[in-house]
């Protein structure tokens, strides 16, 4: 049996407008941090600037796919927030080792 499309009933409230905002306003910076530091470790071969893509890399990576995916999948909530700790560490450590990095 066939069944007609039914309304989407989503209520778009201000925490939900200001949450979306800020969602994208965090993504764009992520992405643009990561798309410059990987520019300046082609340019100059700097390793510093590599580590800092791999960093923000990961924790772009925990917003474009793991966080989706788990929605959309219906994860574990273990495998889902172990998951999404451990590309944020790795990403901090990236960081952290970029800082340290004396080229």
């Amino acid at each position: 049996m066939i069944v007609p499309l039914q309304p989407f009933d989503v209520a778009i409230t201000i925490e939900t407008v200001v949450y979306g905002v800020l969602a994208f306003i965090i993504f764009s910076t992520m992405v643009s941090i990561t798309v410059i530091s990987y520019q300046g470790y082609r340019r100059y071969q700097s390793r510093a600037m590599k580590f800092f893509a791999l960093g923000f890399g990961s924790l772009l990576l925990t917003q474009v796919l793991i966080l989706p995916a788990s929605h959309l999948l219906e994860f574990d909530p273990f495998i889902e927030q172990t998951s999404i700790q451990l590309t944020q560490a790795i990403g901090g450590l990236c960081i952290l080792y970029a800082i340290r990095l004396n080229n």
